[in-house]
């Protein structure tokens, strides 16, 4: 009797101190720790914790399993390590964030991804058969594989540094977008459903054969958005290049020292024909015009963040509005390329506009060395810089404004934005100065500017 109780008890011991091996909450099978070890971005940890539906720090399969889309643009991460675990990823939106690298080869469901304005050197998407659009565009690409994506309906990869680009493979292109890169050809015989939209008309007409380039005198709203002077060739069978048009040249530019062309007072830019694509800008909203003014104006000064959102209460970076503000007046290029700002470099979406506003005198950046283009950019800032980019006009002499102090730097512009009609401000005593500029502020304060 004495030596089974021994036994039973020797048993209980062992388990005991097996049991004490175990953490306890220990991770299943499969589970994924939210840590810095697996994630180490800060913000896209953020990010990843709000799949956390039980909130006890870690992903179950089931949890990573119902991840099929990921949102986070404008968040400033640097890196979206972590992203292999989500293997069920259907959509991926991470624009206007400083990613240098990113890995998608895990994600094989992923059919739509938007990495553009990031500083992405590389990307590989030959893994991701089922995707069928991709935005990469204001990165500092050279090389761009999309051979192995058949699905792929629409092409966004402007201002990258790409020597070539096949689309041979992509027989379901609709829509391509490869402005400001260093192609000198473009073959798209192989792409008979590429459309593009006709302004007042509301068709959409195959290429059939044809070329609609970038023309200067606004006649068309592009889905094939290229390079002047371009060589593009359209029917594989034909050796000889289609002719260019006799004059390629893009709209043209303003002088340095010009304003934007006045219209009469009782007139406003008046957005060309085209169904809104955005689900987050309604008729009534006091931006609906400006937007689509915005999305149709040529150059074209800004698009979604998505192909459904617009996203109009975003905060906008320093680096957007002077994009933003350059393309509005003409997209002048700088005269001189000294670059003071260690914080921008030549692949940057930005970076001519910077080069443009600080010679023009409507930004000198926010140190001698620096620019912060990533800082949110508030809405004395905004008014100032269209006020210098007028050349400095004077005012009205009435300030309704209690938090505008006669001495402030933006006092002027804020007076000059309020009789001009570009803002009348947060309320009928308040500018709000400090407060950051949203997206659906600054295309309207342009759209008014322009009247």
């Amino acid at each position: 009797m004495k030596h089974k109780t021994a036994k039973g008890v020797g048993i209980l011991l062992v388990l005991v101190m097996l049991m004490g091996l175990l953490p306890i909450g220990a991770a299943a099978a499969g589970d994924v720790t939210i840590d810095a070890e697996n994630f180490p971005d800060e913000k896209f940890r953020t990010v990843v914790q709000g799949f956390d539906t039980n909130s006890d720090g870690m992903l179950s399969a089931a949890e990573i399993a119902a991840v099929t889309s990921i949102e986070c643009f404008g968040n400033n991460i640097s890196s979206l390590r972590g992203l292999e675990f989500f293997t069920a990823l259907e959509e991926l939106n991470c624009p206007l964030n400083q990613l240098t690298e990113l890995d998608v080869s895990k994600n094989l469901e992923l059919e739509r991804l938007d990495c553009g304005e990031n500083q992405l050197t590389a990307l590989d998407v030959r893994q991701n058969t089922k995707l069928s659009y991709l935005d990469c565009s204001k990165n500092q690409l050279t090389a761009l594989d999309v051979s192995k994506n058949p699905e792929l309906e629409r092409l966004y990869c402007g201002e990258n540094q790409l020597t070539e680009l096949d689309v041979s493979q992509n027989t379901e292109l609709a829509e391509l977008s490869c402005y400001f890169n260093q192609l000198t050809t473009l073959d798209v015989s192989k792409n008979p459903d590429l459309l593009y939209l006709v302004e007042n008309e509301e068709e959409t007409k195959s290429l059939m054969g044809q070329v609609v380039m970038y023309m200067s005198d606004n006649d068309h709203y592009l889905c094939l958005t290229v390079d002047p002077g371009m060589t593009i060739v359209t029917d594989a069978s034909d050796p000889t290049p289609t002719a260019q048009p006799d004059d390629p040249t893009p709209p043209t530019t303003k002088p340095d020292d010009a304003k934007p062309t006045t219209k009469p007072d009782d007139t406003k830019p008046t957005p060309k024909s085209i169904e809104n694509p955005f689900t987050d800008v309604k008729t009534g909203d006091y931006f609906y015009d400006p937007v689509l003014w915005a999305l149709t104006h040529e150059p074209q000064i800004t698009d979604g963040m998505t192909e459904t959102t617009f996203a109009p209460a975003e905060t906008c970076t320093r680096g957007q509005v002077v994009t933003f503000l350059w393309r509005a007046m003409g997209c002048a290029e700088p005269t001189k390329t000294d670059n003071p700002f260690s914080d921008v470099a030549g692949g940057d979406y930005f970076y001519k506009a910077v080069l443009w506003a600080v010679e023009k005198g409507i930004t000198d950046g926010t140190s001698a060395t620096t620019f912060s283009p990533n800082d949110p950019c508030t809405r004395a800032h905004v008014v100032t810089f269209l006020w210098r980019a007028e050349n400095k006009p004077n005012g009205g002499s009435k300030n309704p404004f209690t938090d505008v102090a006669v001495d402030e730097y933006y006092t002027d512009a804020v007076l000059w934005a309020v009789e001009k009609g570009i803002t009348d401000g947060t309320s009928d005593t308040t500018f709000s100065p400090a407060e950051p500029c949203t997206r659906g502020q600054i295309v309207t304060f342009l759209y008014r500017d322009m009247k």
